[in-house]
């Protein structure tokens, strides 16, 4: 399968680098997801809190848990849809995520040490 005998090669470094990048991202997307839910439901409920029969009358504190809420579920849905695209990214392992991981800078500075 494996042969240890055969160093490994700047390309298949590169590879497990930035598919362990990849799976990173797609747990942090899968987290940001599974918020998603629940910060809606909150949103509803201080959006609709005046419409109920309650006892209590629509407060300031109502309004601003409200935009709270909001811009919690706006910055769940970009922190999602970043992680997805960071994880595309990384998973394609182009010449871009190479030189993100290893920069040529670093590959010939190494090489003119002793």
């Amino acid at each position: 399968m494996f042969d240890e005998s055969v160093p490994l090669s700047r390309k298949d470094g590169i590879i497990i680098a930035s598919r362990i990048l990849a799976a990173y991202f797609l747990a942090l997307l899968i987290f940001e997801l599974f918020n998603i839910p629940v910060t809606i439901y909150h949103v509803w409920h201080y959006i609709h809190v005046q419409h109920w029969n309650l006892s209590w009358e629509r407060t300031q504190t109502d309004e601003y848990f409200r935009s709270i809420y909001v811009l919690q579920l706006c910055i769940t849905i970009i922190k999602a849809t970043l992680a997805c695209l960071v994880a595309g990214w990384a998973y394609r392992c182009g010449p871009g995520i190479a030189r993100f991981l290893l920069p040529e800078s670093d590959q010939s500075h190494e090489s003119t040490e002793p």
